[in-house]
């Protein structure tokens, strides 16, 4: 009679057991597939806030429809304020494309932005704790260390700082417009040519500084310069609408006309001899500005009056190609000013001048592989989603252990899982 009492209380304490293990997992269960549902409802607004942005539905602009051209991203402003609109004139990408800096002219500032272009740091100028006399910087340059140099036009100067922007020194120059640097160069340009220095601003020699108008070789107003690795240099002469290439001694390698100087018959002969100066300048650039190299080695020029990026072979100056067109919407160009290269994602920075806009975009066959393509979705406007997709995907792998260890326990014998109860 006991034995079968305490029988039926052991089934009764076991079915008790099993209603309650059964409650737990179905409960449990609840709060995961909650748990879930949050986030897929998480995901699912932030890709329509991006395909609302990338399609003008919440914004001020759709992104455009650039042929070749791939629009990534863009800014306006540093913050919610009617002073925080930005002007920039020139921009660089930092090593390995880990930051950006783009010369805000209009407010006397320089602003360094992450990757995701997002603010990172305000320097020298208004919001920023450093507030030095950079009134109108005309040109930035990255060094493949970290450092700055910075052209003053207004000052008749340029700076170099450390990669925190702290000043290292200052070295004079009439009317700098343009800057590049690399490993062992400085090279600044301005109306009538170009001067280069070592790293610590000792001064290595002169190009130019002759009047265009006298000297039919002469510079005009140098608004682009790029060194090469083997200290080539390349120059954007504006007003002269020319490229040319300098060896480190100072010797010119090649000079090609890429458009009408001073752009002189291109209104009179539209309808008329538009093709003869077609032919004459296959690019047929009009006013060249700022000079990258992209991951396929190609020579880059951004022109402010053609809103466009032009290709050239840097070892003859032959045109390739040219992508861009004149519009106020993100992808398209609204004269350009400033151009740089991010080898990480294979991507352009271009500063506008004349709508006050950062944007980043890609073009075809310069460089880029799969994992830079990827890097650029991840680091575009898609990387909203990023934060709850990880959560899922954690969220989901612990789900999967939790419920084969708890199958485990339940297919161990009932004396196995009894004695784990006791202990418990």
């Amino acid at each position: 009679m006991q034995e079968a009492q305490d029988e039926q209380v052991d089934r009764k304490l076991m079915e008790d057991t099993s209603r309650k293990k059964t409650t737990t997992r179905y409960r449990n269960a609840r709060i995961i597939l909650t748990i879930v549902a949050i986030l897929l409802i998480l995901l699912l607004l932030t890709a329509c806030a991006f395909l609302g942005s990338y399609l003008g539905l919440f914004g001020s602009g759709k992104a455009s429809d650039t042929g070749d051209v791939r629009w990534i991203r863009s800014i306006y402003s540093i913050g919610p304020n009617a002073g925080d609109q930005i002007s920039p004139g020139r921009g660089a990408v930092g090593p390995r494309g880990a930051y950006y800096y783009i010369t805000d002219q209009g407010n006397g500032r320089i602003i360094r932005l992450s990757p995701n272009f997002q603010v990172e740091e305000v320097l020298y100028g208004a919001k920023s704790d450093r507030p030095l006399p950079f009134y109108l910087p005309s040109g930035i340059a990255i060094a493949p260390d970290g450092d700055i140099v910075i052209t003053r036009i207004t000052y008749d100067d340029f700076w170099v700082m450390d990669s925190k922007g702290n000043f290292r020194f200052q070295m004079p120059y009439p009317s700098p417009s343009a800057v590049a640097v690399n490993a062992e160069m400085i090279v600044v340009g301005g109306l009538g040519g170009f001067a280069a220095y070592q790293r610590d601003g000792t001064p290595i020699g002169f190009i130019g500084f002759e009047d265009a108008v006298k000297d039919p070789d002469g510079f005009d107003h140098i608004n682009g310069l790029w060194l090469d690795d083997a200290n080539n240099v390349y120059v954007a002469d504006t007003s002269n609408n020319r490229l040319s290439k300098y060896d480190v001694e100072g010797n010119r390698l090649w000079l090609v006309e890429i458009g009408p100087p001073g752009n002189i018959g291109i209104d009179s002969n539209i309808g008329q001899n538009l093709a003869a100066l077609r032919e004459k300048y296959p690019s047929m650039n009009q006013y060249p500005m700022q000079l990258t190299m992209d991951g396929a080695g190609r020579l880059m020029v951004i022109d402010y009056l053609d809103f466009s990026i032009a290709a050239f072979d840097p070892s003859d100056g032959s045109f390739i190609d040219k992508w861009g067109e004149f519009g106020e919407q993100d992808g398209q160009l609204y004269y350009p000013s400033g151009l740089g290269y991010d080898p990480a994602q294979d991507a352009f920075l271009i500063t506008e001048t004349g709508i006050g806009r950062a944007q980043l975009i890609s073009i075809p066959e310069s460089g880029g592989s799969a994992f830079n393509a990827a890097q650029r979705l991840i680091r575009g406007p898609l990387s909203m989603c990023v934060i709850p997709l990880f959560i899922l995907i954690i969220g989901l792998i612990l789900y999967t252990v939790i419920r084969n260890m708890r199958k485990r326990r339940l297919e161990q014998p009932s004396d196995e899982v009894e004695s784990d109860e006791v202990v418990y």
